[in-house]
């Protein structure tokens, strides 16, 4: 399912969430952003998206590290946050959020969580190395992982 038009609006109140989706320019004190679907070039990540991929990866990443990603050939992620080679989950969750290849569009979820792909296969992991933070205890942190009622990304 693709969602064709959506509406978020800073600054959530009842009022301005009806006002927004009848009448997006006259919301006082908010901006509007509009998304149709994840993007139209399929190459960048923007709101709401951010949070459910940031939310699944780091889901993934934990449960099932070392399993391969089926995030290349699912076409649901734009092309920035795929990898070129095959990655496991965790392979996957670090090249999307470290600040080396990671995009502008998810700057507010990056970290410096090490080297980056691990250079043995066929599915690739995540070389931590240098970490200031490593990647379990950032994926932790996401999924919301032992917190009731939460994945982390609120």
């Amino acid at each position: 399912m693709v969602l064709g038009r959506l509406v978020v609006v800073g600054g959530p109140s009842a009022a301005s969430t009806n006002a927004a989706t009848s009448e997006p320019s006259k919301v006082a004190g908010s901006t509007p952003i509009c998304i149709d679907d994840i993007s139209k070039d399929r190459t960048t990540v923007t709101r709401p998206f951010a949070g459910v991929f940031n939310a699944t990866g780091s889901a993934a990443a934990l449960l099932d590290p070392i399993a391969p990603s089926l995030d290349e050939s699912s076409g649901l992620h734009p092309a920035d946050i795929v990898p070129s080679v095959p990655v496991t989950n965790v392979g996957q969750y670090g090249f999307a959020l470290n600040v080396a290849t990671s995009p502008q569009s998810l700057e507010a979820a990056q970290a410096h969580l090490g080297q980056g792909i691990a250079t043995a296969g066929p599915a690739h992991g995540w070389n931590g190395t240098g970490a200031l933070t490593p990647i379990k205890r950032f994926a932790t942190m996401f999924s919301g992982a032992g917190i009731q009622n939460t994945d982390g990304t609120e």
